[in-house]
């Protein structure tokens, strides 16, 4: 990603149409490659997002029992939907 966004801060409105090829056919690979549910970015987003949800859910259980310990509990914020 910071490989890609150094080449699009080097874009501009005046850059000529080869200098615009480079930094859109990286952000286009990585696109790809996140769309690739067997690419390894693919795998990473979608073993944090269910790493996500495990703890969400865990801290609203966790919030249930807290509040009878006098504990503090998860704000709401953290506990998704």
């Amino acid at each position: 990603m910071d490989n890609v966004q150094d080449n699009l801060d080097e874009v501009s409105s005046n850059s000529e149409k080869e200098k615009l090829n480079k930094p859109l056919n990286k952000l286009g690979r990585f696109l790809k490659e996140l769309d690739d549910p067997n690419s390894n970015f693919s795998k990473i987003i979608k073993g944090t997002q269910k790493g996500i949800e495990y703890t969400q859910k865990l801290d609203r259980t966790y919030n249930k029992f807290a509040q009878w310990l006098s504990m503090p509990q998860v704000p709401d914020l953290f506990l998704g939907k």
